[in-house]
């Protein structure tokens, strides 16, 4: 960026117009062929990547097929003899795979493919599943399907963009000139954690109230089912099919920046010159836009592009969920065995260039901010170096006060004194004494700040619920032993006996329900819930009786209904006879039926709707309208024969069944189980697992890795930082190439397609993108913090008294910034641990724990939100959300405490 480069100071001499152009010219030129290189590095390594196995060179060689099979269906080989048609087809696939590379060395074939996709010169492909162009045999170039689908994205995340730029920056004025102290500023600074939330969450809560509960806007797609008739109608359902990926895009993204904006602006509005100028009787509106925005320019680009340069490759989670027709989604659809089938062989030139598309994207978007930093800042100037290269300087004097000699250290290293040499022994107590004073200082300041975090509300809010997550994880630890609850949770969950019921709610939603769902309910004879008794018949042989009264107060019906029927014989089975009765004393007869050992009685199969039609005429309207068999026959055992639609009736039912031995030593006992509509305190999931367990145990994986992830992206930003800003020169801009390079390179995009081809660990994809990570934005951001912290006094002084450059980084630098480092940490936290969210939606989960992500990939798959299980998807949506929150109001809290120039007026 133009800001890093303030190294050297500016010449005096002003140079020519002629000159300068030539230098803007020279920077140009020169910007631009560092990150082309960056991008012609970068798709070398992914093609390289991607091809390590022969992915590539498998999906040229199915083109090659695909179009020489529509080829002889178009006629092509009529002219040739029936005999020679293989050799034909074999001679032709030689020739194509020879133009296409396929024989080239290693090297040389990923560097043609590389160069290839740089200019989206990939061919023509088979687009049977990614787009809806044609039949089975028409081919259409990579250039037309990413030009059909890129505007799409662009229209999307660019309408969005829009609005926040347009209506963020004058709102964000007038936050800072007009409503500081406001209720309007409070309320921003309460919603500007939420910005911390992906687009995706979001999306997936517009999702589940307005396209699923209210049903007033559509849920994914860029067109209804029905095609428009014109192109008026067919804009106004575009725009209706946008509304919620915008407003998912704006609310992941607008509150953060208007309160960032927001708070320098309200700096800047400090200085003299608006006090000047206020004093003037300028307008307010003159006043803000000429004194406040000018100068702040440089920093709300450099905010909004950097946001934007992360946003460009979260839109593919978005794209994804929202079923948006995007690059985003068309790079999911194109990856080779992603689908859950995992038989589709992909389209690896399309994804490949659209890693290049989201390279040019973020490489443009770095060159554009360099150029409008020129254009917008004053204080920066572009000089002419040695040699014709062009760099930016500043036309600010440096003021930094320098000390010339070890004299002047006295006051910082009182120890140390040229005239009165001091013993060994003397040094060590004064250090002694001074590492004392510094331990009680420390103790002192920590004490304060403890006191005013206590005394800061958003602060305890979020140390409150940091509190609960961590209680959280620490029960999921002790009274969930993984071993136990990991082995349960990879099974199917469908093994032996039902207990727990499929797809079911949680209890606590009867709170708000009118009518309650049915809970489970299980009887058995071997606890005395079921009465036994026996008697001996004439022939010797016995008959077991039970009876077994049922209390049900519900209006709705049971998921299902059986009994688990153990029997003890040696030859000859014993034979079940049962009845029911109702509480308004009618008698339903279930089949009859003889019973082996270990038998599941379904009375679902043992009772036939269709014969009670002649007995229950108002049932006629409901039996016979199931024509699928849809309505299971244990309803009859409950419903009202009064009412034209499938009613429980609520009150006492009665169980008897007798069961006739045919052996001296026959025995029986049975178990009656009802599984009802609810079930535990999370629900379960399609395959009766219950989903307490992968809330409980998200959290310690969320906590562990997002603290980790954050401590250690935050200290390698850190120490990369202050190493670049002291060392200077090819140190500090080599770590600012690798920093920009990481910003252009998608690396989510290429952690999926990593994923999809070799199926690498999670946690080895998550530890290269927080190791990745740490090269971003961070580095940036302590860098313009070291750059003020190296003119210090008492860096000027440890210089000058010899300390070693280790030391001046580790003991002086990077100590100053900890009140900026640690509030860091804590805000980036949430982005980590939505970042393993962001990775399971897209099926890259290690399926030995039971995560969040993991539970929301699951339930989106299985189409949850469309069946009536919104819970599922829910359920770990809130628990990301209240991770996030929890996490960034305790940091915005903190930020305000450590820096007090933060806090509301």
């Amino acid at each position: 960026m133009i800001a890093d480069r303030q190294d050297t100071l500016s010449s005096p001499k002003n140079p020519s117009p002629v000159m300068e152009w030539f230098s803007l010219l020279l920077y140009i030129l020169r910007r631009g062929l560092m990150i082309a290189a960056t991008i012609v590095l970068g798709v070398f390594l992914t093609v390289w990547i991607s091809n390590k196995e022969g992915q590539i060179d498998y999906s040229i060689m199915y083109q090659i097929d695909s179009l020489i099979l529509s080829m002889r269906y178009e006629g092509y080989f009529d002219d040739v003899p029936e005999e020679e048609v293989d050799e034909a087809r074999e001679e032709l696939f030689l020739r194509l795979a020879d133009e296409a590379g396929l024989n080239l060395p290693p090297l040389s074939k990923n560097l043609k493919w590389t160069f290839n996709a740089l200019r989206y010169d990939w061919g023509d492909v088979l687009n049977r599943q990614i787009t809806a162009f044609g039949t089975l045999t028409d081919r259409f170039s990579v250039n037309k399907i990413l030009k059909t689908h890129f505007p799409n994205t662009l229209l999307l995340v660019g309408t969005a963009d829009l609005i926040i730029f347009l209506v963020g920056i004058p709102l964000a004025l007038k936050l800072a000139s007009r409503k500081v102290d406001h209720w309007i500023d409070r309320l921003f600074s309460i919603f500007t954690p939420l910005s911390s939330i992906p687009s995706w969450v979001y999306g997936i809560l517009l999702v589940a109230v307005f396209a699923v509960q209210i049903k007033i806007l559509p849920y994914g797609g860029k067109f209804d089912n029905i095609p428009a008739e014109t192109w008026q109608e067919n804009t106004l359902i575009v725009a209706k099919h946008m509304v919620l990926p915008v407003i998912s895009i704006l609310l992941s993204l607008f509150f953060q920046l208007v309160y960032t904006w927001r708070t320098f602006f309200l700096v800047y509005s400090g200085e003299d010159y608006v006090d000047l100028a206020k004093a003037k009787g300028l307008s307010l509106r003159n006043l803000e836009r000429r004194y406040i925005l000018h100068p702040t320019l440089p920093y709300i680009l450099t905010s909004f592009t950097l946001t934007l340069v992360g946003f460009w490759q979260m839109t593919i989670a978005l794209e994804y969920f929202f079923n948006w027709p995007g690059i985003g989604l068309l790079y999911i659809n194109s990856l080779p065995n992603y689908t859950p089938e995992g038989y589709y062989p992909g389209e690896m030139s399309i994804v490949i260039c659209i890693v290049v598309t989201f390279a040019f994207l973020l490489g443009m978007v770095v060159l554009l901010l360099d150029l409008i930093y020129v254009w917008v800042d004053p204080r920066l100037r572009i000089e002419t170096r040695l040699g014709g290269i062009s760099r930016v300087k500043t036309r600010m004097s440096n003021s930094g006060w320098r000390m010339k000699s070890k004299q002047n250290l006295a006051f910082l290293l009182p120890w140390r004194e040229s005239t009165n040499p001091v013993s060994f022994l003397d040094k060590l107590r004064m250090r002694t004494a001074n590492g004392a004073a510094s331990v009680k200082r420390a103790y002192k300041g920590f004490k304060e700040l403890i006191g005013e975090i206590l005394r800061n509300r958003l602060a305890l809010v979020g140390l409150v619920i940091i509190s609960i997550l961590v209680l959280g994880s620490l029960y999921a630890v002790v009274g969930l032993p993984y071993v136990k609850i990991g082995e349960e949770w990879g099974k199917s969950g469908v093994t032996g006996k039902i207990y727990i019921p499929k797809n079911v709610p949680p209890v606590w939603i009867n709170l708000f329900r009118k009518n309650d769902l049915p809970e489970t309910m299980i009887f058995s004879s071997l606890d005395g819930s079921i009465t036994k008794s026996s008697s001996e018949r004439e022939d010797g042989y016995k008959n077991y009786y039970f009876t077994m009264t049922l209390d049900y107060p519900f209006q709705d019906f049971p998921q299902d209904v059986f009994l688990y029927i153990d029997s003890r014989y040696d030859e000859k089975f014993p034979f079940l006879i049962i009845r029911w009765t109702t509480p308004d004393g009618r008698e339903i007869n279930p089949n009859s039926v003889g019973i082996t050992e270990e038998v599941t009685y379904s009375f679902s199969e043992n009772i036939r709707k269709r014969k009670f039609l002649n007995q229950q005429l108002p049932w006629e309207t409901w039996i016979e309208g199931d024509d699928f068999d849809r309505i299971p026959g244990f309803y009859v055992m409950f419903a009202d024969p009064a009412a034209d639609e499938p009613i429980a009736i609520p009150g006492v039912y009665q169980l008897e069944a007798t069961v006739m031995t045919f052996e001296d030593d026959c025995d029986v006992d049975i178990e009656f189980v009802l599984l009802g509509g609810v079930s535990g305190w999370a629900g379960t999931d399609h395959l009766r697992r219950d989903l307490i367990v992968p809330l409980f145990w998200g959290l310690p994986f969320a906590l562990g890795f997002g603290l980790l992830g954050a401590t250690l992206t935050s200290l390698i930003a850190l120490v990369v930082a202050a190493a670049g800003v002291w060392y200077g020169g090819w140190v500090d801009d080599l770590l600012q190439r690798i920093t920009e390079a990481n910003m252009i390179l998608p690396v989510l995009a290429v952690s999926i397609l990593v994923f999809a081809l070799y199926k690498i660990n999670l946690w080895i994809i998550l530890g290269v993108v927080i190791f990745l990570k740490a090269f971003s934005s961070p580095v940036k951001s302590f860098r313009a913090a070291f750059m003020q912290v190296k003119e210090a006094p008492y860096i000027e002084g440890a210089r000058a008294y010899g300390a070693s450059h280790s030391r001046i980084i580790l003991r002086y630098m990077v100590p100053r910034i900890f009140p900026v480092l640690i509030p860091q940490v804590v805000t980036l936290i949430p982005s980590l641990v939505f970042l393993e969210a962001t990775l399971g939606i897209f099926n890259i989960f290690d399926p030995r724990f039971p995560t969040w992500g993991r539970v929301i990939y699951t339930a989106l798959v299985n189409h949850a939100f469309w069946g009536g299980y919104q819970y599922w998807v829910l359920e770990p949506i809130f628990m990301l959300l209240l991770t996030a929150l929890g996490f960034s109001i305790f940091g915005f809290a903190l930020e305000r405490v450590l820096n007090p120039r933060l806090q509301l007026k």
